[in-house]
């Protein structure tokens, strides 16, 4: 955590010198960060979450949670966004339950429990985003992901995926995308998401949605299948340099809601 107190440590000094570092209303955002030559931002945040699982012979356990999510992002001249993101979960049930996944805010792609195992600490995930179309209503971009297995019951595990999103005026943003997760197990464990956000700026200071998916996977636990995700988010423009963000996740809403979680947290931007 102490790399994480001194990048929101650097962003808020950086923030406060500079009078033009005013980020642009939510739905105004775009999949990258701004034209500018160099900008950033830092989310922190702590998530619960809740999940029951069958175990055979031993019936459904349930586990319950807290955890933390800190995500740095760098931006360069406005094409590319390097991103690094680590959790923390403060017991074992946090670590089945995911908690801190709860806090990876408006995620377009939330990788599975193989990919960040169940250790105190998740997995490390490095990120790089690539904006190619940028159309003013329309943008498409590029990504890819790396998550390292830092636990050891964990495998390298690779994200790569096609962000989109629509803009209509200052009002509503549409975020949504394809993404395909390989984890190198044995068998291979593959999932295709294809996430899709809706944003709705209700004030110049409130923006909210919300938030929708299906994800396909093999191999994933016992049996292949899919999952049907809805939750809601909200956050506010505190200050011209920080947001307060909050989220309400079920990700498995078609197998009831023994899965679900929230997270609160803020960003901290200078562009």
């Amino acid at each position: 955590m102490r790399t994480a107190l001194a990048l929101t440590v650097a962003v808020v000094a950086l923030t406060l010198t500079s009078e033009s570092s005013a980020a642009p209303e939510w739905v105004d955002r775009r999949i990258v960060l701004s034209g500018k030559p160099v900008a950033g931002s830092v989310d922190v945040g702590m998530g619960v979450g809740h999940t029951e699982l069958f175990v055979g012979r031993n019936g459904t356990i349930s586990a319950s949670g807290a955890g933390f999510n800190t995500e740095a992002v760098l931006g360069l001249v406005g094409r590319v966004d390097l991103g690094l993101r680590f959790g923390a979960r403060v017991n074992d049930e946090s670590a089945v339950a995911q908690a801190d996944s709860y806090a990876h805010f408006y995620n377009p792609d939330a990788t599975y429990a193989f990919a960040h195992a169940l250790s105190p600490f998740s997995n490390p995930e490095l990120r790089v985003r690539g904006k190619l179309v940028d159309i003013g209503v329309f943008e498409l971009g590029l990504e890819g992901r790396a998550v390292l297995p830092a636990s050891r019951d964990s495998r390298f595990t690779t994200v790569f995926g096609v962000p989109m999103a629509v803009h209509a005026g200052h009002f509503f943003k549409l975020d949504f995308g394809v993404y395909s997760v390989l984890g190198l197990y044995d068998p291979f464990v593959f999932a295709l998401d294809v996430p899709v956000n809706a944003w709705f700026q209700v004030t110049d200071k409130v923006f909210l949605g919300p938030m929708t998916g299906l994800r396909v996977y093999a191999n994933y636990i016992t049996n292949p299948g899919f999952d049907l995700m809805l939750g809601f988010g909200l956050g506010v423009h505190l200050v011209k340099w920080l947001d307060l963000k909050t989220q309400l996740v079920f990700p498995r809403v078609n197998q009831g809601a023994q899965f679900f979680g929230a997270g609160v947290g803020v960003g901290f931007v200078f562009e």
